[in-house]
């Protein structure tokens, strides 16, 4: 049984290679706008907001819009970076379960928890309407 799946450098990752290209369009809308954060004792709770309106919905599905897993990850990394104050990639993914869609024209407010221990060792839930859409546990690393 294979324990976890390990991920590319991010020069090679496919959601670097999409944010690069992103931010390289001028015509750039943003896939989600974080909200709030706020800390637990040890655990981070992140409020966020999805565009509706965001170009990845009209081709991912265009009569049933559904963010993209990859968008997700995407989505947690940069607000696990954001709250922590440095840039991090993902090393390690030990486990990573997408539980249920997420189509932003029925609820686009996501509530993010998760919580870092030792070096970098993440555990995450994305909820969308109380309900639990992604479950991961992982291992980040500093960007370089």
């Amino acid at each position: 049984m294979q324990e976890g799946i390990g991920i590319f450098p991010s020069e090679y990752d496919l959601c670097d290679k999409l944010r690069v290209m992103l931010e390289n369009d001028s015509t750039r809308v943003d896939l989600y706008t974080l909200q709030s954060t706020d800390k637990n004792v040890d655990n981070y709770v992140c409020m966020i907001k999805l565009n509706p309106d965001h170009p990845v919905y009209q081709g991912h599905f265009p009569d049933f819009p559904v963010t993209p897993g990859v968008c997700m990850m995407q989505m947690l990394r940069e607000c696990v970076s954001s709250v922590l104050g440095t840039p991090l990639r993902y090393q390690h993914v030990n486990t990573c379960k997408f539980l249920a869609v997420v189509n932003p024209h029925q609820e686009s407010n996501l509530e993010l928890s998760f919580s870092v221990t030792g070096t970098y060792n993440l555990q995450a839930t994305l909820l969308s309407g109380g309900e639990a859409v992604l479950k991961l546990k992982a291992t980040l690393t500093p960007e370089q």
